[in-house]
């Protein structure tokens, strides 16, 4: 039966007051232990002793009756005692605390500021007393069912870290709201972010903004940098760069780092304020210098590349280590990047995989993608393409574009796993729908060509298209192929020249010959030798076995060049090494007649061999008329024969359009005949 219930059946039975009270205080003042007699007691005496004494605070009295049982002759063999002097040890320390002298009277008497007091002192282990976490989250209990504030925030807390015994959202929501309620700036943060996290409570943006606005308006740095976070995204209404700015400053100015990194990222991005790199780097430095790692990756970012201020590779790779060193993941495969490539650091590949394998764990795409490449490349860990397409597969997977493309040629190459169009063309879809130019050009070769899809010019011409205004050379000078031959479009040589044209100034040697042929022929443009030769001259220095063929046709002729034999046979050498046979055959010929070159008829044989083994009719016939006449080979009319039956077989009037690319290739076949006209 409670007090309540005493007292009112005595009132019933018409009881005097002084007995009431006397009841009264019988009833609330503590039980006294009573010493125990035999050993097996010590136990429930030791549970009263901190039941009436020590939960109450009352620390003296609590020691004296712990001391008696030392006293007692009969107890002192007892083993229990044993497990008793930790704890008169831990009251002593308490008793004689300075924490006790300036808190512990007051708490002992219910006063919740007090009791609040001397639980700090049990959290920290401050002013004379060990910590204790048990002890701390009793006091702080007490004075929070006292409806003390901070006791109650404390007593969140120690719910939502499980320093209460147990870890609960329920019980650690409901004392941040008690303590909200009462304006606490610390719950109402606090309590916001349940509201954001669905902890304790149901989630709602709204509810969230609004306790983070009234932490804000009393100065709560977090809260003032979250609340510009939320104006930042529109979690509580409209986007609104100007008031998320107000309130990243409010939190900067305040020197906390996440505040001052937001506001970096707004002047890097020019949101609610002008674009101003410089003053970034500013923010992000005092960030950075406070341990933010976002802000220690965005200084390495900013000297990696002079952004807002002056380029410096070392600089960049010290302030990526910091932030690489506290596990940003960004910032972990940017310095391997440095390692990689010996930018700000000495080059080292060990160095390289390591912070690549550490945000590869993180499942960091760019990561992933670049252990890939190290497998491929074996750089500090042995070529093994199978590790090389799982780490592909797994960033493809997350959606890195590159990896898809790569993974894509793993299925076309069949390096790491077997080949399969079907897959291959499924992952250069995915890469080019994020507008990967490359995975764009390989996508329409494989409709092109009807690799792992039905052959589709239209859809070739689709994807062409959009990686040839992404900038792709490939594309633009396949997208030319198409116009020229009419693939997927109408036939239009204007169209295939502006192609070609892009292609070739961006480099590509295909597209430079194409070009050259065009002006040669005067296909879309007005015929122009010395235009052709210029084109044709670009591809051949950079090694275009075709353009070599067809500059040292140029220069036998003197067309588009002054004629040069000398040059026109280097030119054909280079190409005919490269083994282009109609290079081979006007190579022959030079030796057969001794233009350009001193004659041999045996080095003219040798080259019609190499050409009409290749099948070029015209080696064929010309190598049939050496055998018949014995020029340069032992005269055999069986070979003669032989090779002008294959001769007449493989006739260049029967080629198709598409092998026999425009008239000057059929001109050149020709030119033997006109060579001793020259």
């Amino acid at each position: 039966m409670n007090i309540e219930n005493h007292l009112i059946t005595l009132t019933n039975m018409k009881a005097s007051p002084i007995i009431l009270l006397a009841t009264a205080l019988i009833i609330c003042a503590p039980v006294k232990a009573q010493t125990p007699d035999t050993c097996e007691g010590i136990p429930q005496y030791v549970e009263e002793v901190q039941k009436n004494y020590v939960e109450t605070g009352d620390y003296k009295k609590a020691l004296k009756a712990l001391r008696k049982l030392s006293k007692e002759s009969k107890l002192r063999d007892c083993e229990y005692l044993n497990e008793v002097t930790p704890l008169i040890d831990h009251i002593k320390e308490v008793f004689v605390s300075d924490a006790y002298d300036r808190y512990g009277k007051d708490a002992s008497n219910g006063v919740a500021e007090a009791q609040y007091k001397l639980a700090n002192c049990f959290l920290k282990g401050e002013n004379g007393l060990s910590q204790d976490l048990e002890e701390a989250v009793r006091w702080y209990n007490k004075a929070a069912e006292l409806g003390y504030a901070p006791a109650q925030y404390m007593l969140g807390k120690c719910y939502k870290e499980g320093e209460c015994g147990y870890h609960s959202d329920d019980e650690t929501a409901s004392w941040f709201m008690k303590a909200a309620e009462q304006g606490n700036a610390d719950a109402q943060y606090e309590l916001a972010m349940c509201y954001e996290q669905a902890r304790g409570v149901k989630q709602s943006y709204g509810e969230a903004g609004e306790l983070l606005k009234k932490a804000a308006e009393q100065g709560h740095p977090e809260a003032q940098n979250r609340l510009g976070e939320y104006y930042q995204s529109s979690l509580i209404g409209r986007r609104d760069y100007n008031e998320a700015v107000k309130w990243f400053r409010k939190a900067a100015e305040q020197g906390n780092a996440n505040g001052l990194y937001n506001l970096g990222i707004c002047y890097k991005n020019g949101r609610g304020v002008t674009k101003d790199l410089s003053e970034s780097v500013n923010w992000f430095k005092k960030a950075g210098e406070l341990g933010h790692d976002k802000a220690q990756y965005e200084l390495g970012f900013s000297y990696k590349y002079g952004q807002g201020v002056e380029k410096d590779l070392e600089e960049s790779a010290r302030w990526y280590r910091l932030s690489a060193e506290q596990g940003n993941a960004d910032a972990q495969n940017d310095l391997g990047v440095c390692y990689h490539t010996g930018q700000g650091v000495e080059k080292n590949y060990d160095e390289a995989v390591k912070w690549y394998r550490l945000a590869a764990e993180k499942e960091n795409v760019y990561s992933l993608f670049n252990m890939g490449l190290c497998y491929a490349e074996g750089l500090s860990v042995g070529k093994d393409l199978n590790e090389a397409f799982k780490y592909y597969e797994k960033a493809a997977k997350l959606g890195h574009a590159r990896s898809q493309l790569n993974l894509g040629d793993c299925y076309a190459n069949g390096d790491g796993v077997r080949a399969n169009y079907d897959e291959a063309v499924k992952w250069y879809k995915k890469a080019a729908e994020q507008d990967n130019e490359k995975a764009q050009f390989k996508l329409a070769e494989c409709y092109h060509n009807g690799q792992g899809v039905e052959q589709d010019y239209a859809m070739a011409v689709k994807w062409y298209k959009m990686a040839a205004e992404n900038g792709n050379a490939d594309a633009q000078n396949s997208l030319g192929d198409c116009y020229f031959y009419g693939q997927g479009v109408k036939k239009d040589y204007d169209d295939a020249v502006k192609c070609y044209r892009k292609a070739a100034e961006q480099g590509l040697a295909l597209a430079q010959v194409n070009l050259g042929s065009c002006y040669y022929n005067g296909n879309g443009v007005e015929k122009d030798n010395k235009e052709a030769a210029k084109w044709f001259e670009k591809a051949a220095d950079q090694g275009s076995a075709e353009a070599q063929w067809a500059l040292g046709s140029l220069y036998l002729m003197g067309e588009g060049v002054p004629k040069d034999d000398a040059m026109g046979v280097k030119w054909l050498s280079k190409s005919a090494e490269q083994g282009i046979a109609e290079a081979q055959f006007l190579l022959a010929s030079c030796y057969q007649e001794g233009i350009g070159v001193e004659k041999s008829p045996e080095v003219a044989v040798y080259w019609l061999m190499l050409a009409a083994g290749q099948g070029e009719p015209n080696a064929q016939k010309a190598l049939a008329y050496c055998y018949q006449n014995g020029n340069g080979v032992q005269k055999d009319e069986n070979e003669a024969q032989k090779w002008f039956a294959r001769a007449a077989q493989n006739d260049p009037q029967a080629k198709t359009e598409a092998q026999a690319k425009d008239n000057e290739q059929r001109r050149l076949l020709n030119y033997y005949k006109n060579l001793k006209k020259k």
